[in-house]
């Protein structure tokens, strides 16, 4: 029965993983993962820094240490990274008692979808735990203009921190959370500077604590009156728009598509924070950057024992168990990914 355990996974494993590309697909579609809307995907020829700085232009990128607390002492830095492209990896295991009990399935005599879904749930679970990592680097890159992770072989207080080296011109500091704060004017402010520098403002990104203080701001009252055909008097009380509404309000002032995002992302069971730096950041252009990314390379060496199957252009899955007492089973989802910014000079950040 083992056996068949095995068989089903070679039988359907890349199958399974081109249907989870087709849900990845169909959810960036519907706005769940922004990396994969806004950066386009690009192959380096090999796996290193130091020999693909033409791809990484613009980009910096230093080990630091992590202090007692977890946090980055960015000051601290150890050496210019000019190792391996970051690798992303999320690892599920199954026991003993849950290989019985998919066992036990196929002795009952179980539809073998049953079974095929049963031996497959968590590759699904893997593979988001890698979506997760990518979203986080490309959200707290796109906001902070930095991110981390963890150094490719590097010592466990170790991380990489890739700087994307925002251009200090384009930086606006305000506070909404001020009693006297004018988000709306601020912004008429911010849309001009752009425009004086001969830009246009396309796209925003805006936190979602942010999104509400303009929406709830007197203001942002008005304008969504306005667009609305609302008369609006001195002694009438204005209720806040709806999200959709006050989007599309928005979007007729300035000529802009603003995007409401989370500022938490759970990776791996750690809870990443990004918008510390800034938490509005407007983009002239259609994509963001690249997500740059190398050939794993138990693609073209595999572990013996390991079964291989591919979800889109760069996450590898791999099933294997240990074969000892007890036995386990494990599936493991990796990329070698990192986001690339693209013309920092052009980026327009907001710290309100």
């Amino acid at each position: 029965m083992a056996n068949y355990i095995q068989d089903v996974i070679k039988s359907y494993q890349q199958s399974v993983s081109t249907r989870i590309a087709e849900v990845l697909a169909q959810q960036a579609a519907e706005g769940t993962w922004l990396h994969r809307v806004w950066l386009d995907e690009r192959l380096a020829p090999t796996n290193s820094f130091a020999a693909n700085d033409a791809i990484f232009k613009g980009l910096s990128a230093d080990v630091t240490r992590l202090g007692k607390d977890r946090t980055v002492k960015e000051q601290n830095v150890v050496r210019r990274y000019i190792g391996e492209i970051p690798l992303l990896s999320y690892t599920t295991k199954k026991d003993e008692a849950e290989m019985q009990a998919l066992r036990d399935l196929a002795v009952k005599g179980a539809d073998e979808a049953a079974i095929v879904t049963a031996v497959f749930d968590d590759m699904a679970v893997a593979v988001k735990g890698v979506e997760n990592a990518k979203e986080a680097m490309f959200l707290s890159g796109l906001f902070d203009g930095v991110t981390t992770c963890a150094v490719p072989n590097g010592a466990a207080d170790e991380v990489l921190t890739i700087n994307y080296n925002y251009v200090d011109a384009n930086k606006t500091t305000t506070d909404w959370s001020a009693a006297a704060a004018d988000p709306i004017s601020d912004l008429d402010a911010w849309f001009a500077k752009a425009r004086s520098a001969g830009q246009v403002i396309k796209h925003v990104f805006i936190s979602q604590k942010k999104f509400d203080q303009i929406r709830t701001s007197d203001g942002g009252k008005l304008l969504a009156a306005a667009a609305n055909g609302t008369v609006a008097g001195k002694n009438i009380i204005l209720p806040a728009a709806m999200k959709a509404v006050f989007l599309e309000a928005l979007k007729s002032n300035y000529g802009a598509e603003f995007h409401v995002v989370e500022s938490v992302i759970n990776v791996g069971g750690e809870v990443v924070n990004f918008g510390e730096k800034a938490n509005v950041i407007g983009i002239t252009t259609d994509k963001v950057g690249r997500l740059v990314y190398t050939i794993h390379p138990e693609e073209t060496t595999p572990a013996e024992g390991s079964t291989y199957s591919k979800v889109g252009s760069h996450i590898l899955c791999a099933k294997w168990n240990n074969n000892g007492r007890p036995r386990q089973w494990f599936t493991a989802a990796e990329a070698m990914c990192v986001p690339v910014i693209d013309n920092p000079s052009s980026i327009y950040i907001l710290q309100a």
